[in-house]
């Protein structure tokens, strides 16, 4: 925890030279009804849904997301929709999903 500390002093201490760039990570991507049906044969169930703003080519469109997760080996997979397009890409997947992590961004002070 200290030496979380003392890195985060000092990103805070020194300035940020790089300029952001865009990065291309893999996706995969195929007909919502064939996204689904492979999270569904994986164990997943949708779990949460949500809106996010992605850009396509110039514009700006709100498209959903779901993340599908499984209870029983803590695996998930967020998925986002373009329903317009008729495609859904898997953005993320991944494991060891863990909801208490409040204790990593607010600690417990000593008494």
């Amino acid at each position: 925890m200290k030496a979380l500390a003392l890195v985060l002093a000092l990103l805070w201490v020194v300035p940020a030279h790089a300029e952001p760039h865009w990065a291309a990570k893999p996706v995969q991507c195929s007909t919502p009804d064939e996204v689904n049906e492979r999270q569904l044969s994986n164990g997943l169930k949708p779990f949460i849904g949500m809106v996010t703003n992605a850009r396509i080519d110039q514009n700006i469109y709100e498209l959903p997301v779901v993340m599908f997760y499984s209870p029983d080996d803590g695996s998930f997979a967020i998925v986002e929709y373009n329903y317009d397009s008729e495609i859904a890409c898997i953005v993320f997947i991944g494991g060891a999903v863990d909801f208490d992590v409040a204790d990593y961004f607010f600690p417990k002070k000593s008494t």
